[in-house]
């Protein structure tokens, strides 16, 4: 497992002298588009640098205990609570998820995306960023766009069932690519991330990944 030092961390979200915190490297080691980035959306640099600090402290607190822990932040980066810790696969949102959190960072010791707990949650907070750092440092985000709704459909389907819908329509394909010897922690990393892919694009949300350089 590789904690990402400060510096490891500008590097890995394309950051350079004079550039922006909005900038990031997608799948393929290239640039993304300015606005698509890890820090796309969080504009007050306060909170831009709480964030990256955050990523870090959630992080180190996986690694040396192997549970979750989770953050928030208001629109100027100021903290709204403390680290509240969960178990090694949740954690308890609301003690940071209040009227003033506009983003909220956790980690997740397997590395894989967000779980269908973490995206019903945020859908009917007032948060408008959720990060997720994994202990190997993939990055997750998921943001509601400026006026960003709920799709009429959420009146009967809930955020959960959607994702369960997707997981369960992807799972035969992870399930022949385990019988073919796949790796399971590294398959559920990618079976996650496809199912966020869909059900962001569904849902009218920003998703992006950022894997770790070398990967």
């Amino acid at each position: 497992m590789n904690k990402i030092s400060f510096d490891q961390f500008i590097i890995q979200v394309g950051l350079r002298e004079g550039q922006k915190f909005n900038s990031c490297h997608d799948n393929r080691g290239q640039f993304c588009s300015s606005g698509a980035g890890v820090m796309g959306g969080i504009e007050n640099e306060k909170a831009r640098q709480a964030v990256i600090k955050s990523i870090l402290a959630v992080q180190e607190h996986g690694i040396a205990n192997g549970t979750e822990a989770i953050e928030g932040y208001d629109k100027n980066g100021n903290k709204i609570d403390g680290m509240p810790t969960g178990t090694t696969n949740s954690v308890v949102h609301k003690d940071i998820l209040t009227d003033d959190t506009y983003v909220f960072v956790h980690n997740h010791p397997s590395s894989s995306s967000f779980s269908d707990g973490d995206i019903e949650v945020f859908a009917n907070s007032k948060a408008q960023h959720m990060l997720v750092v994994g202990h190997d440092g993939t990055l997750y985000k998921l943001s509601k766009p400026d006026n960003w709704k709920p799709s009429p459909v959420r009146a009967y389907i809930s955020y959960t069932a959607s994702y369960l819908d997707y997981k369960s329509d992807l799972t035969p394909k992870y399930q022949n690519l385990f019988n073919e010897g796949g790796n399971s922690n590294v398959l559920w990393k990618e079976h996650s991330h496809e199912i966020l892919n869909k059900l962001s694009k569904d849902s009218g949300f920003d998703y992006v990944r950022v894997l770790p350089r070398g990967q």
